[in-house]
């Protein structure tokens, strides 16, 4: 069993939080009293979201709420954030990581992740960063924090509002959606990420997933999309193919960039429920014959898939997605990102800042990390 240990961080890691939470234990059959049906079909894999106590499954997870917060709050008594994480760790067996959900836009949010974010790394494990991004005109402030923040985990997963709200609005048919319903799809990716290690011990687990997605340390920052997110209402029928096609289409990703005629450093696609390998690989071998995805010469062509079968996709009661068979996320690597970061760079050198020493070596340190996008992006090794 190895076991990993959620830390929700602030408004933004409480409300994705609640939303996962919420999909995992219908996934698992698990009520919100904590007791599981064990009438149903039984694996034990799921314990490593789990814990058990008394017949009773609790999550492993810690919240940290911004509300009030104080930097002592981490550390000073037996209620403490450091002290939370500390009694979830002594509770597993063989830890193999954590996921850290937060807002890099807001200060209390980023700053609060940064601490916590220390404090876990003292464990030594792999650590995801389920991450939302500033929106294109987001304030002054979270472009600061944005910057801040781009020194962090193994991996980042970049998830952006206002990508999630056009998603809802054109999917699903949703004029003005609520933080819950973007919530939601954030939840539903989440839940594909993590499928393999809540059902199939065999499957890729983080530090696996960690080394196959980031070539270089700065270069840790994915990009994700799911499909297919439809309304009620919808009647296509998506297949195996279809779902893998509409995945790479940009208008899925859950941040705005495009990765087309950009430079990959790694590719991943991960399939769940009823899904036909022999239509995986056509899809696999029509990518790379068309070119469609170019990978930099100098690391390894991390191209791949993965499918669980074992994992049951469930659906909230009062969303308005329809419920499908079969789904399938992206998860890419590549100099896309890049735009993301320019568009941060270039809002933070439209408004007017002190110019401090913290916001000058911020600045500073994103220079890098795009002079380092740029360089990983020739198709040629260094």
């Amino acid at each position: 069993m190895r076991e990993v240990i959620n830390v929700h961080v602030g408004h933004t890691g409480a409300g994705i939080g609640e939303a996962c939470w919420e999909l995992f234990c219908l996934e698992h059959d698990i009520s919100p009293s904590g007791v599981k049906d064990c009438s149903l079909d039984y694996c034990s894999q799921f314990t490593s979201f789990f814990s058990e106590s008394s017949n009773k499954f609790t999550p492993r997870a810690v919240f940290t709420h911004s509300d009030n917060f104080q930097f002592k709050d981490l550390c000073t008594d037996n209620y403490s954030t450091e002290e939370q994480i500390r009694k979830q760790a002594e509770n597993c067996s063989n830890l193999q990581g954590f996921i850290l959900y937060r807002s890099i836009k807001s200060e209390s949010g980023s700053q609060i992740g940064s601490e916590v974010l220390e404090r876990i790394r003292e464990y030594q494990k792999c650590v995801f960063d389920i991450s939302v991004f500033p929106d294109i005109n987001g304030s002054g402030a979270e472009v600061v924090n944005a910057i801040l923040a781009s020194r962090s985990a193994d991996c980042i997963f970049a998830l952006q509002n206002e990508a999630i709200i056009d998603i809802c609005k054109r999917n699903l048919d949703i004029e003005q959606p609520t933080l819950k319903q973007v919530n939601m799809i954030a939840a539903h990716f989440i839940s594909d990420l993590t499928a393999g290690m809540r059902f199939d011990e065999y499957s890729t687990q983080m530090v696996e997933l960690s080394q196959y997605l980031v070539p270089r340390p700065r270069l840790n920052t994915v990009i994700c999309s799911r499909a297919p997110v439809t309304s009620k209402i919808a009647q296509d029928l998506f297949t195996s193919q279809s779902i893998s096609k509409l995945a790479c289409e940009p208008s899925q990703y859950l941040i705005r960039c495009n990765t087309r005629n950009t430079t990959h450093f790694a590719f991943k696609v991960i399939y769940r429920g009823d899904v036909v390998p022999k239509d995986v690989s056509i899809f696999l071998n029509h990518i790379k014959g068309s070119r469609t995805v170019q990978f930099a010469d100098w690391c390894h062509t991390n191209f791949g898939a993965e499918i669980n079968y074992q994992s049951k996709i469930k659906f909230f009661e009062d969303s308005n997605m329809t419920h499908h068979e079969r789904s399938c996320i992206t998860i890419q690597n590549s100099t896309a990102i890049a735009q993301v970061w320019n568009e941060i760079r270039t809002k933070f050198d439209r408004i007017q800042l002190e110019k401090s020493e913290d916001l000058l070596n911020a600045r500073e340190d994103l220079n890098i990390l795009e002079a380092e996008y740029e360089e990983a992006g020739q198709h040629k090794d260094q």
